[in-house]
């Protein structure tokens, strides 16, 4: 008989409150299964055998369900926090590279041009531009 029997062979009886597959002869095969309470379990460091006891879930209790919550509430606190941010940086961004449309008229053509201001440069030309074809 396998694990999964013995496990199965638990389940169908009430009154079992412990199983284990023995390995003695090193194959794996057999059921040990205990009734009642469990009296002198004993703990071998040099041991391989598990011993599985069955329990109600009322006794188990329910420690996983905060611990879910609380990953829960962290994943979705940071990603509120990163599209805030996103949102902020993109504003910035558009708030310092704003376009400008520039018109310059010569000889009774007419060309629009728009410039991204990066650097003090662009200003630069743009305003000397803009009143040297003024001054004419």
């Amino acid at each position: 008989m396998d694990l999964k029997e013995c496990i199965e062979k638990c389940l169908d009886n009430s009154s079992c409150t412990a199983y284990t597959n023995p390995n003695i002869n090193g194959t794996g095969s057999g059921c040990a299964m205990w009734f009642g309470d469990l009296i002198d379990i004993k703990r071998f460091a040099n041991s391989g055998q598990s011993l599985f006891i069955r329990m109600s879930a009322s006794e188990i209790g329910t420690k996983a369900e905060p611990e879910t919550k609380v990953v829960v509430a962290i994943v979705v606190s940071t990603i509120v926090v990163v599209a805030g941010l996103l949102v902020v940086g993109y504003y910035m961004y558009k708030s310092r590279t704003k376009l400008i449309d520039v018109v310059i008229e010569l000889s009774g053509l007419r060309w629009t041009s728009s410039h991204e201001l990066h650097e003090p440069a662009a200003t630069w030309f743009v305003k000397h531009s803009a009143t040297g074809s003024c001054d004419d």
